[in-house]
C-alpha cells in the first residue's frame, strides 16, 4: 500500500541528519526471526484455537491454519497420555508471517489473529538490546516497521483486499489518517532537541501501524 516509502523518508529527512542504518544490524528482521522460538504444543480449544508455550513462559493462543484439527487433536491426546510436550519452534518471515513448525513431525502450519507476544515485538526487543546506539536502535524500529508493514497487508489481503469494496476503501481513509499522523508527529518532534525524540517519533509510528493490522486481524479472527 506504498508506507515504507513515505515513512522512510520523513524519519531520514524531518527527524535527524544522522544515518539511519548501523552497518552490523541485520538488514531483514527475519535475520532474528529465522532461527525460531522455541515452545511447548499445549492444545486446542473453541475448536479452532491453538495454545502454544514458549520457552520464555507466555502464552500464544490464537487461530491457526494449514494443519487439520484432528493432527492437533492427537497431538495433544498423546501428550497427557505420555505426560510429554511436544516440542515446537515459532518462527516469523515478512513473506510467511508466523509459522509453527513441530519439531518431531516437521509440519509446519501458521498462527493467525492477533498474537501476543507476538515474534515481531520479541525480535525487536533483542535487536534493540544487542545494538543499543542511537543509529542501531532507529534500523532495529524501522525493521520492526516494516515487519508490521507486511502483516497489515497480509491481514488487508486475508480479508478480500482490492476486492472487499468497503475493506478498500476504509483502508484509503485509514491511509490519510496514518499519513496527517506521521506528518503532525514528525513535525512536533523533529523541532525538539536531542536524539531521544526521533526513537519516540518511531515508537508512535509502528504504533499506528501495528494498531491497525491488530484491528483487521481481528476482524478475520472472530
Amino acid at each position: 500500500m506504498g508506507i515504507m516509502k513515505r515513512i522512510v523518508l520523513l524519519i531520514m529527512v524531518c527527524i535527524t541528519p544522522i544515518a539511519l542504518y548501523a552497518a552490523d544490524v541485520p538488514n531483514s528482521i527475519d535475520e532474528l526471526t529465522g532461527k525460531g522460538i522455541q515452545a511447548k504444543y499445549m492444545g486446542i480449544h473453541d475448536p479452532g484455537y491453538i495454545v502454544i508455550k514458549l520457552n520464555t513462559g507466555e502464552i500464544i493462543d490464537t487461530t491457526y491454519s494449514g494443519i487439520e484439527f484432528e493432527i492437533l487433536s492427537e497431538w495433544e491426546d498423546k501428550a497427557r497420555e505420555l505426560g510429554v510436550f511436544r516440542v515446537m519452534k515459532v518462527v516469523y518471515s515478512n513473506a510467511e508471517g508466523v509459522m509453527v513448525e513441530d519439531l518431531q513431525s516437521r509440519r509446519r502450519f501458521n498462527l493467525n489473529g492477533v498474537i501476543k507476544p507476538h515474534p515481531i515485538g520479541i525480535a525487536a526487543s533483542k535487536c534493540k538490546e544487542e545494538h543499543a546506539t542511537t543509529v542501531g536502535i532507529k534500523k532495529c524500529k524501522l525493521l520492526e516497521l516494516q515487519a508490521w508493514d507486511a502483516e497489515l497487508n497480509r491481514a488487508y489481503n486475508n480479508l478480500g483486499g482490492k476486492n472487499n469494496e468497503k475493506l478498500k476503501a476504509t483502508q484509503r481513509e485509514w491511509i490519510k489518517y496514518r499519513d496527517a499522523q506521521i506528518e503532525y508527529l514528525s513535525a512536533e518532534y523533529g523541532r525538539r532537541d536531542g536524539t531521544i525524540w526521533g526513537l519516540i517519533y518511531m515508537d508512535h509510528v509502528v504504533t499506528i501501524t501495528r494498531n491497525q493490522t491488530e484491528l483487521l486481524q481481528a476482524v478475520k479472527e472472530w
